[in-house]
């Protein structure tokens, strides 16, 4: 019960210290901005000229309209009904036109609206990222808009990040442009170059040439040079190699000659002692004599078989079977020394991929333990404020 009634005062205080945290707050003025902006100048430019256009057909047609109404209203005396139905008819048709064309230049789906969000909403994109990548860095909680419905009776000038975003839109702009020319320089057909500027190319692969061939020499001194260290660094190795292996087999020699001393030392002549063996007299049996009968061998004469000689056709074949085996035994070793090849770039290109991912979990690693540090380093901060 202990544990679990700590647990939860932590907890509670960890959510108090976090609402106690103070709150970071920008405004941005959007009018400004846009202002400062020429895509969007000049998006409002392209609308400008076409509300204009709209405007002055829409204004000839009311006029128009209004002089059908003159003329009816001066010769309503003369015209019969019929002909006034008629001249009614199509006053109304035409103020319904006039209607429609409104609706559909100035509606809330009409020309207007659509051309607006297609010029203008690119721009209010790159603002809303601008916003976002500075509030992500500066670590803002809230971003208001100046220039919206929201009411600000007083606003401090430091809390206002406005020229921060038009420095981020203008930088993004300046990559996108500087890629463009790099693009266009590309796909543009080169012109035909001048008899200086040729002379000036020349002079500029000249002393390219030049700085490339001393280069090279530079290049061949230093082989030379490391060259001559290998074979001075060998031959020296080789010397003491000898000289090891001569003091080598005189201390083999001595140790021999030692122990040729050693062991004609230890062989001393020792006397052996003579002891007399008793005489015991042996009995004497007398053998039976049997006599042995004596079988005679037959001689078998050997068969001495005479050795054939090949002929030339028989060697034929024999010659082509011995290249054959050769053939065979070449191509077993070529391909064995393939296979050795291919199973060492194998256990390399291997190693070299565990090695890259070895590296790559390290930092890493690295990166999570400095991100740990600074988070520390910031609550710490923030428990001490």
């Amino acid at each position: 019960m202990k544990q679990t009634f700590l647990i939860i005062i932590s907890l509670l205080c960890i959510n108090v210290s976090q609402c106690q945290r103070p709150q970071k707050i920008a405004y941005i003025d959007m009018e400004y901005i846009l202002e400062n902006v020429p895509e969007y100048l000049e998006a409002q430019n392209t609308l400008n000229n076409k509300i204009a256009k709209w405007r002055s057909k829409l204004d000839r047609q009311a006029r128009h309209i209004e002089i059908l109404k003159t003329d009816l209203a001066n010769e309503k005396i003369i015209l019969t009904k019929d002909l006034i139905k008629e001249k009614e008819e199509e006053i109304t048709l035409k103020q319904q036109e006039l209607r429609r064309l409104e609706s559909l230049y100035f509606g809330p789906k009409g020309d207007l609206f659509l051309i607006r969000k297609q010029l203008v909403k690119p721009i209010q994109d790159q603002v809303f990222n601008a916003v976002q990548s500075i509030s992500k860095r500066k670590k803002y909680d809230f971003v208001f808009d100046k220039s919206s419905d929201l009411i600000v009776l007083h606003s401090n000038k430091k809390y206002d990040i406005s020229q921060l975003v038009l420095q981020s839109i203008n930088r993004a702009r300046s990559i996108k442009s500087k890629k463009e020319l790099k693009k266009k320089k590309k796909e543009a057909p080169k012109k035909e170059l001048t008899d200086k500027q040729k002379e000036s190319i020349k002079i500029r692969e000249k002393a390219k040439n030049k700085k490339i061939a001393i280069a090279e020499d530079r290049k061949k001194l230093i082989a030379k040079r490391r060259e001559e260290l290998i074979r001075r660094r060998n031959e020296k190795r080789r010397i003491l190699k000898e000289k090891k292996e001569a003091i080598r087999k005189k201390k083999e020699e001595l140790k021999r000659k030692k122990e040729l001393e050693r062991s004609i030392k230890n062989k001393k002549e020792v006397p052996k002692k003579e002891i007399p063996k008793k005489e015991v007299p042996k009995k004497e049996v007398p053998k039976k004599e049997v006599p042995k009968k004596e079988v005679p061998k037959k001689e078998v004469p050997k068969k001495e078989v005479p050795k054939k000689e090949l002929t030339d056709k028989q060697k034929e074949p024999v010659k082509t079977r011995e290249k054959v085996k050769d053939k065979k035994a070449t191509a077993a070793e070529d391909r064995k020394k393939l296979i050795a090849k291919r199973r060492e770039e194998l256990i390399r290109r291997r190693n070299e991929k565990r090695r890259i991912l070895k590296e790559k979990k390290e930092a890493i690693r690295k990166k999570k333990e400095e991100l740990k540090r600074k988070k520390e380093l910031e609550r710490a901060k923030k428990n001490n404020n």
